[in-house]
């Protein structure tokens, strides 16, 4: 992910069901299917992964929280790292949302001594056999099968059903995952455990049902234990990282398994906080997270396009400020917001420029980078594509959503923008003007 708009696919079994997917921009892709759909119309500013959606979800609800989890079909987390110790980024100061793709751990062979015969058979059936293994463990795509193989197993060593399993139980992805959650739901009377298997083609004993709640009650555990030793061992680094001898923290979870398995939840709050004596952990149910931290996220996009109307640009385009060296241009470019620029960019930049670059042929240089992201804010604003937006709407918009302008901001925003005759701004050339300089001053 280079920015909110360039997110590449690069592997995993969601690129292997979407080939066309794996190497390419996906925001492009989706920009592209949705022209090509033709019915309407709709942009996309970021692109957000659902850990760091149900992250930002909570945290609008919780100012503390600084982890989130998604523990359902799949399985991953995301937390809030000191930017000091990020080696893929400059800086110092502050801290950056690291999503962890936790679900690949293993895959170089960390978790051979934790992975049991069952595990193998399930990651050998698998898409992508090899990867993943660490989620393979955890996640509800992978539960209801491993509590199969076990049964299996237990029917052909003469422990279950008299050592005979029907064709059903025998078929691969038989035992489904909600099956798990239904007989540890069971009231204590077997009835609902005996309705399931029934169901899959076995008449069970009562010692049966008590096996089958057993095996599932075992699975289940582990997967709570491997994904809170996981979570444990995230928050126990952040707290070392900040050197606090006590760490107060809230942490926003979502996914089909944590909100609907009878028992996963308790068992995985206790072994996080059992292994992590000095931390105070509160935990959030995410409702909606997903789309609601995404809306949220793009809200905060749009509106940092938005408030670039009130950098004084134009001013700057007047300039006789000349950036010759990698130190002016990255300063110029922490102005406008964008920090962490690779001196290899600069240096590309600066070849570009054919010698020394004043403000304006910077704005060239950099204005494609900003042109998407401004105009996807206009948008909003434009929802029948007109490419217009009206003057006196919009001004009130500013003057009243979310980070207030001044009247002063207004008319210094307006300054630069073309107006025809019945107060509508052509706001893709006003676009064109803050990201590039008014070619008609430069002429």
């Amino acid at each position: 992910m280079r920015t909110l708009t360039r997110v590449s696919c690069l592997t995993g079994p969601k690129a292997s069901r979407h080939p066309g997917a794996e190497g390419n921009n996906v925001v492009g892709l989706l920009r592209d299917a949705i022209k090509r759909r033709g019915d309407f119309e709709m942009d996309v500013v970021a692109m957000v992964n659902d850990t760091v959606a149900t992250m930002i979800s909570c945290y609008y609800e919780d100012r503390s929280c600084e982890v989130g989890m998604i523990v359902g079909t799949g399985c991953n987390a995301c937390y809030m790292e000191e930017m000091r110790t990020v080696e893929l980024v400059e800086g110092e100061e502050g801290r950056m949302c690291v999503n962890t793709e936790w679900g690949a751990f293993g895959d170089n062979g960390e978790l051979e001594e934790f992975r049991l015969e069952y595990d193998r058979v399930v990651d050998e059936s698998s898409i992508n056999p090899g990867h993943q293994l660490y989620e393979k463990l955890i996640s509800g795509k992978y539960m209801g099968e491993l509590v199969r193989l076990v049964l299996m197993k237990l029917v052909n060593e003469d422990l279950l059903f008299n050592g005979e399993a029907s064709e059903m139980l025998k078929t691969r992805g038989s035992f489904e995952t909600r099956y798990v959650s239904q007989v540890e739901s069971d009231s204590g009377d077997r009835k609902q455990i005996y309705n399931i298997l029934s169901s899959l083609g076995v008449l069970p004993s009562e010692l049966d049902c008590d096996i089958v709640h057993l095996v599932c009650e075992s699975v289940s555990t582990r997967s709570a234990h491997m994904c809170g030793a996981g979570l444990a061992g995230v928050i126990n680094r952040m707290r070392e990282r900040r050197s606090q001898e006590f760490l107060e923290i809230t942490v926003g979870v979502d996914g089909s398994v944590y909100k609907l398995h009878p028992c996963f939840r308790d068992r995985f709050h206790k072994i996080v906080r059992d292994l992590t004596p000095h931390c105070e952990i509160n935990f959030i149910q995410s409702e909606e997270g997903s789309g609601r931290g995404a809306a949220l996220i793009s809200a905060v996009a749009c509106k940092m396009a938005a408030c670039m109307l009130n950098q004084p640009l134009a001013a700057l385009t007047k300039t006789e400020m000349v950036l010759s060296k990698n130190k002016d241009l990255k300063e110029t470019y922490g102005q406008l917001g964008k920090l962490n620029v690779k001196d290899e960019e600069l240096d590309e930049m600066l070849n570009e420029g054919k010698g020394p670059i004043n403000f304006t042929v910077f704005l060239s240089l950099f204005g494609e980078k900003l042109n998407d992201t401004i105009l996807a804010a206009f948008k909003l604003f434009d929802p029948n594509g007109t490419g217009f937006v009206n003057k006196d709407e919009f001004r009130r918009l500013l003057m009243n959503q979310a980070d207030k302008f001044t009247a002063e901001e207004v008319d210094q925003a307006f300054a630069l923008a073309p107006i025809d005759p019945t107060g509508n701004i052509d706001y893709k050339s006003l676009c064109y003007t803050i990201t590039h300089g008014d070619e008609k001053e430069e002429s």
